[in-house]
């Protein structure tokens, strides 16, 4: 019997997998749970074996399920791109995207690369920087997008949030406190948001911050957390080998939030395009 899969059913089984339950996948989908459900039944029906095991309320994904997983990874992709590229509009024009580093590395370049070859008449040049810098850059008009990382408070109503994390206090295994009420600090850029977070919050228990090093890279920040010259401020999902939470009592940073943020409250059609592109691709690969 020849086997059928439907792009929906690997679609709705794609979402379940990353959301890791039917609930979000159907929020994700805009779908009730019993279509998603329904959806992925039909396909264990077709592959004759299960796709998801229920084990204490969560869903495992079994063997046969990441083989095929695989597969729908590749087969959803491919169907999106020829549909948006039949589909679309002769969109044209100019973009400038800013992003962090961070966003670097959350399949960011995929998306463009996608983006460009759907749409060959818009010119988009991007550029990497601190969040601090990106906004000032959104401010003067300089750029029209970008995904840059900023504390709650500071969340605009137009903004997109892409994902959250929790900012930790990281020191070296070996890191102890020369007990003079000055800790030494590795900061990404002299105005970095965390290193005047921490500076304020730091002065009510009488303590200061002594800048050591500025680093705009999260690899050369943990090299030097990591050699013992001082503590920083980092992101959980960048904690790296040989660097630890500190030990020492400190007051605990609040999270952050990613969000793709555009330079005027209603956009070109061509920027919205390219940010839902970027949200849709990032909300999917941190879920």
């Amino acid at each position: 019997m020849k086997i059928r899969l439907d792009i929906e059913s690997l679609r709705a089984m794609k979402a379940v997998a990353t959301a890791g339950s039917v609930t979000r996948a159907a929020v994700k989908l805009n779908l009730t749970q019993s279509a998603v459900s329904h959806k992925i039944k039909r396909l264990e029906e077709r592959i004759g074996r299960p796709i998801f095991l229920r084990t204490d309320g969560s869903l495992i994904i079994t063997e046969d399920g990441a083989h095929l997983l695989n597969y729908a990874e590749r087969l959803v992709g491919v169907h999106d791109e020829a549909v948006a590229l039949f589909s679309r509009n002769e969109l044209s024009g100019h973009i400038r995207l800013g992003v962090t580093q961070d966003v670097t590395g959350s399949g960011i370049a995929r998306v463009l690369a996608r983006f460009s070859m759907v749409y060959p008449n818009v010119s988009l040049v991007s550029r990497v920087a601190h969040s601090l810098i990106l906004n000032n850059q959104l401010r003067r008009g300089e750029i029209d997008l970008a995904l840059m990382q900023l504390f709650e408070e500071e969340l605009l109503e137009e903004d997109r949030i892409l994902w959250w994390d929790d900012v930790i206090w990281v020191q070296s295994e070996d890191f102890e406190e020369a007990g003079n009420g000055s800790l030494p600090f590795i900061a990404f850029h002299e105005r970095c948001f965390y290193r005047t977070w921490a500076a304020e919050v730091l002065n009510d228990t009488r303590r200061s911050l002594s800048l050591v090093l500025v680093c705009p890279s999260v690899e050369g920040v943990a090299d030097a957390v990591r050699s013992g010259l001082g503590l920083a401020l980092i992101n959980r999902r960048n904690l790296r080998p040989g660097c630890v939470e500190a030990g020492i009592a400190l007051p605990k940073p609040p999270r952050v939030v990613y969000v793709a943020r555009s330079a005027i409250p209603n956009p070109s059609e061509i920027v919205v395009t390219l940010r839902d592109a970027i949200e849709d691709e990032l909300l999917e690969s941190t879920t």
